[in-house]
């Protein structure tokens, strides 16, 4: 199996992505649907070091910042490496884009300031293409369906469903 299909095959099972990236399908194709599922991993996701270098390398995300590793040579080297390649694109990234409140964040926001009535995942969804104009809407869509009310509930605060289908904290 090539390093791109061990990667989302763990991608796979850690985030629970539905539907699950086709590790069969053309190279570039898993490999698109590699850097969507970046944009909702978390620095709790319990992901290989080799995944992690895999995308740090690629400069889809920097969670070998944020996660502490056991220490070797060898893992220091690997991925002082990663993050000397993802520090370029980040500084072409920065020049290009004003940092903002994330996707996750304000998909949790918009739960927490919903009303008694809540919030419905098409409306979280509207949201975020408002606020994030240089995202692909399909991708924040599949980040919503992701993250409300599962990974929310898990990880921040637990997420209720109401009868009219919309979601509030509970």
């Amino acid at each position: 199996m090539k390093k791109y299909q061990e990667v989302a095959k763990e991608l796979n099972q850690v985030l629970g992505i539905e539907p699950a990236i086709d590790i069969k399908a053309p190279q570039k194709e898993v490999e698109a649907k590699i850097q969507e599922a970046a944009e909702m991993i978390v620095p709790e996701d319990n992901l290989s070091d080799a995944t992690i270098a895999y995308l740090t390398e690629k400069g889809w995300y920097e969670i070998a910042e944020k996660v502490e590793v056991e220490e070797t040579p060898a893992k220091k080297e690997k991925i002082a490496t990663a993050q000397k390649s993802a520090k370029k694109e980040k500084s072409v990234k920065k020049e290009k884009l004003v940092k903002k409140v994330g996707v996750i964040a304000t998909i949790v926001k918009a739960i927490e300031d919903a009303d008694e009535e809540g919030i419905s995942k098409d409306e979280i969804h509207a949201l975020l293409v408002k606020n994030f104009p240089e995202r692909d809407p399909e991708s924040m869509r599949k980040t919503v369906n992701v993250q409300v009310p599962g990974r929310i509930s898990k990880e921040k605060f637990e997420v209720k469903k109401l009868e009219n289908g919309k979601f509030v904290k509970a």
